[in-house]
């Protein structure tokens, strides 16, 4: 850890222990007179669970009742003192835990789940789950704490498969930038990336089912959102749970799970550019305590700019078997698979784009992105004596990826011609392995309720990576100049992938978290994670390993305190680290350098008002990540420095409003400042500052609004989007145009669990980018397209 970590982390520590201590004092104050318990019982989505079971005992006492139809029973008139609250439903594990009663009223949310784990079970409510914010779903994507999203002191957003469905989001990068705030673009050689809060890059981690497997650049692929139950992003630093690299936040998919009941699902859809998308889901139960699942899913194109194809192919099985009701054991394997014929971007031609040219892809003929990507992983659960959840995680992935592209276009005025440069060859072979452990436990500590997780997990990361022949090579600096409007075809110079480097990571790490019942209303929820991360870096053809090791130490301290029984408010501080550049390229000379380090203040609220038709979320937030590493010549020498700095701040406000039984509005807004507060690049042999400017491709507001009418079988919805001005370049020269896209669709219910879904985007059938590229060129998003999907979801058939 490092001397400016040390004396916060301190602090951290001691507020973390000396929580409990003041605690007990203060319970011992409390009154005797009698307290209500309010139950909320709802299943992993968040859904309402009607006609649950919920017993409270004490000593000989017993109290039972049913939840209605808005999953909620209260208790009123309870003595002080420790009752056990059981909650029982067919088709669900029994769920129980003991709370604290004092004066006042606490609210008990209850997050049912299958065979006491993590299956995701659909149930019927009156609001349906596409149209509201999932603040009663457990908040697995941001805490290994047994609590519901709205205990938990960050923001944290869960885009579930019906909300998929319902806005049209037919990749995962669609769905993401359903949550507020968020942009999702298309990096080099095809990489979704992810921005948010001001920071963009490597500073948002990606996951599968939790575990990250690299960087996003290194990792990052295309997919199909088919065969996911939902997708999770969590806000700010997310290091606490992800471990480096997590500055802005963290994006999680979560795979779809066997069930204990027949379903299936399926889904076909066809639109402009010749897309089609095909997918098919079964879930068998094999026994009374053994369930399997498979999906498997297709997505080709032709592409929106010319002789850009793209094709896609997922598939997962998975099996569950329960041998006892206290054990859970799980395995699944997915496979993944991308080949795309890349579109890299369209030159500004007069300092804009001109319209002859939106179809015209400059990049070779033959040029190649091409994954693979398999994940195996053995999960166990087990419900031990004294209340203890007990989880192990063993996983495997591999990675490999051929890419072969030219990545720079200028258009050059003086000969009319676009030049084609920066030939860019990449392999990879990469081979990761882990194992994770933590345990779960409920106490009740001096009348306070006290929800503990301790973990660690084991990490070995085996990356072999070949690319470019030695720069500065002829082939390596080729131009090709191609006429603007009549661009010939050019093809590979087929050049051979070079052996540059095999790099190991190995991470070490412990965790622990805790969420204490200070008051009936107040929780504190904290967290520490510790880490050693080994580094061993072996370039070709030296072969002379380079080694560092770092130890971070990061985590969360956060206050939730319930206003109302339906809101509550929050603040929290959070720390997170990352490598001055990808642990994979962090070659000798540059390991000398510590990792980055960011802090978060963030104050937010959480909950619904009027019975129910509104919901809402607000997040304020300031992040500063410091020790950037700059580049600055010194006595004419280029000479690297961690002194940068760099900060945002901002609010992001989300709404769910239902005026009428058939009428829903959804709406958001995001509004972000970021700025360099001490940077430097060099330019044409000169230190340049950038100082005060605002880092390339951060929109200063995201905001959008999703309309949702009900008639009869038929459902209308709309979106309109808006992403602000940015800057296309750290100098801030070049500005990027804001932008505003509309959609519409139409949707009719053939039967039950069939739709019919007619989707127009681009509506206005505007021209934009997400991001400059370059100074040069800019990747285009696709004009006005439609596309007809249907979808079926049979359960107990």
């Amino acid at each position: 850890m490092t001397t400016c970590l040390r004396p916060v982390f301190g602090r951290f520590i001691a507020v973390f222990i000396v929580t409990g201590a003041l605690d007990v004092g203060f319970a011992q104050t409390v009154g005797a007179t009698r307290g209500q318990l309010t139950i909320r019982v709802a299943d992993s989505t968040g859904a309402t669970v009607a006609d649950a079971v919920v017993i409270l005992t004490r000593g000989a006492e017993r109290r039972t009742m049913t939840t209605g139809d808005d999953g909620m029973v209260p208790f009123a008139n309870l003595a002080p003192g420790e009752w056990t609250v059981t909650v029982t439903r067919d088709g669900f594990a029994r769920w129980q835990q003991v709370v604290s009663v004092t004066s006042g009223t606490i609210d008990v949310p209850v997050g049912l789940a299958v065979a006491g784990f993590s299956e995701t079970v659909q149930v019927e409510s009156d609001i349906d789950a596409p149209t509201q914010i999932p603040l009663n779903a457990p908040a697995t994507g941001g805490s290994r704490l047994d609590i519901p999203v709205r205990d938990l002191p960050a923001s944290l957003y869960l885009v579930n498969q019906e909300l998929i469905q319902e806005r049209g989001a037919r990749s995962v990068a669609e769905a993401v930038q359903l949550a507020v705030g968020m942009q999702a673009t298309t990096n080099v050689g095809s990489i979704p990336a992810y921005a948010t809060r001001g920071w963009d890059d490597n500073s948002v981690s990606i996951m599968r089912d939790g575990i990250r497997q690299n960087s996003r650049s290194q990792s990052s692929r295309p997919l199909d959102s088919f065969i996911l139950e939902r997708v999770e992003i969590l806000k700010g630093p997310a290091s606490l749970l992800y471990g480096e690299g997590a500055i802005g936040g963290a994006v999680n998919m979560v795979s779809k799970s066997p069930m204990s009941q027949m379903g299936a699902d399926t889904l076909l859809s066809y639109g402009s550019f010749g897309e089609y998308r095909v997918g098919v889901g079964v879930n068998v139960p094999l026994r009374r305590n053994l369930f399997a699942r498979v999906d498997v899913s297709q997505t080709g194109s032709d592409g929106y700019v010319g002789h850009s194809p793209q094709k896609l192919l997922a598939g997962l099985a998975s099996v569950r078997w329960l041998p006892t009701s206290n054990i859970s054991l799980k395995a699944s394997g997915t496979y993944t698979y991308d080949n795309t014929s890349a579109y890299y971007a369209t030159p500004f031609i007069n300092d804009g784009f001109d319209r002859r040219t939106l179809d015209f892809n400059y990049n070779m003929e033959d040029r190649l992105t091409k994954s693979h990507n398999r994940w195996g992983q053995l999960e166990a659960d087990v419900l031990a004596s004294g209340g203890w959840k007990l989880h192990n995680h063993f996983f495997a992935a591999t990675h490999t990826l051929d890419w072969r592209n030219f990545e720079g276009y200028a258009y050059n005025a003086a000969l009319n011609t676009v030049d084609v440069t920066s030939y860019f060859l990449i392999w990879r072979d990469d081979l990761l392995l882990g194992e994770r452990f933590d345990a779960r436990n409920t106490f009740v500590v001096a009348g306070r309720t006290l929800n503990v997780t301790v973990g660690g997990e084991l990490q070995r990361n085996d990356m072999e990576r070949a690319g470019n022949p030695v720069p500065n090579t002829p082939a390596y600096t080729i131009t090709r100049r191609l006429d603007p409007l009549n661009p010939q075809p050019h093809f590979d110079p087929g050049l051979p992938y070079v052996r540059q480097r095999d790099v190991l990571v190995t991470t070490k790490g412990v965790f622990a978290e805790s969420a204490l019942d200070v008051t009936a209303r107040l929780k504190l929820v904290t967290g520490l994670r510790w880490e050693e991360i080994g580094l061993d870096y072996t370039p070709f053809p030296s072969l002379v390993t380079a080694s560092k090791d770092y130890n971070p130490t990061t985590g969360r301290l956060g206050a939730v305190f319930q206003i109302t029984p339906s809101a509550n408010v929050y603040a929290s501080y959070s720390r997170a680290v990352e490598p001055t550049v990808q642990l994979v390229s962090l070659d000798g000379s540059q390991q000398q350098f510590s990792l980055v380090p960011a802090r978060q203040l963030e104050i937010g609220a959480k909950g619904g008002a009027f019975e129910g038709r509104l919901d809402g979320t607000f997040a304020y937030f300031d992040i500063q990540k410091r020790d950037i590493l700059i580049t600055a010549l010194i006595d004419g020498i280029r000479t690297n420095q961690q002194v940068g700095q760099q900060t945002s701040r901002g609010i992001e406000l989300t709404l769910v409003g239902r005026p009428s039984a058939s009428l829903t509005i959804a709406g958001d807004i995001a509004v972000a400042g970021a700025n360099f507060d001490d940077f430097m690049e060099i330019v044409n042999n000169m230190n340049l500052s950038r100082t005060g400017n605002t880092p390339r491709n951060v929109p200063r507001v995201i905001w959008n609004i999703s309309p949702i009418q009900r008639i009869g079988r038929f459902d209308i919805t709309g979106t309109v989007r808006q992403v602000g001005k940015r800057w296309g370049d750290n100098a801030n020269t070049r500005l990027v145009s804001a932008y505003t896209t509309a959609e519409a669709a139409v949707g009719y219910s053939v039967r039950n669990g069939s739709r019919l879904r007619l989707r127009v985007r681009n509506l206005t059938d505007s021209v934009y980018t997400q991001q400059a590229t370059s100074n040069t060129a800019a990747r285009l998003e696709a004009p006005r397209s439609i596309d007809l999907t249907f979808t079926t979801d049979f359960a107990g058939f």
